[in-house]
């Protein structure tokens, strides 16, 4: 059994050192202003982010996650429950919020990145496999870039392609 949860406004829930705020200064016609919060687009934001993410999940096995999407994976739904009281009140400790639209509630299959994960196994998403399979072969260097853009190749490198 698989839940699989999303955090809401990803890197906006992670508040700056005071000694970052101005490396995000930026000037406008009204003055100089900088964020408060870790904006999109820093070189290190996912990094950061995902860093928080670890440390409030920290020790719990039964959890993966990859930015701001958690899958969280379990045999029972007693045991499920039991995940899901810890992992909720450690959201609510760290002042993360999570985006309840996005929640997918006890599932025996959950998509996620490309793959479809279920309590044991980790399979590519098959209309993924179709495109990539039906993609045509790259005849320039622009095609190429296309298609390793296309962030199939990278995130499936861990798993076989059907001949």
């Amino acid at each position: 059994m698989v839940l699989l949860l999303d955090m809401t406004k990803g890197f906006w829930q992670i508040k700056l050192a005071e000694d970052s705020k101005h490396k995000t200064a930026f000037r406008t016609r009204k003055g100089l202003f900088h964020f408060l919060r870790l904006p999109f687009g820093l070189v290190n934001a996912s990094a950061m982010f995902s860093r928080v993410v670890y440390k409030v999940f920290e020790g719990l096995p039964l959890i993966e996650s990859y930015i701001d999407d958690c899958v969280i994976h379990a045999t029972t739904k007693e045991l499920m429950f039991e995940y899901l009281e810890i992992v909720m009140e450690r959201i609510r400790k760290h002042h993360l919020e999570i985006n309840w639209k996005k929640f997918q509630w006890f599932k025996c299959k959950v998509k996620l990145l490309g793959q479809v994960i279920c309590y044991n196994t980790i399979e590519m998403d098959k209309e993924k496999v179709r495109i990539l399979l039906n993609w045509p072969i790259p005849t320039n260097v622009k095609a190429l870039q296309q298609f390793l853009w296309f962030g199939i190749i990278t995130v499936q490198r861990l798993l076989c392609l059907p001949n």
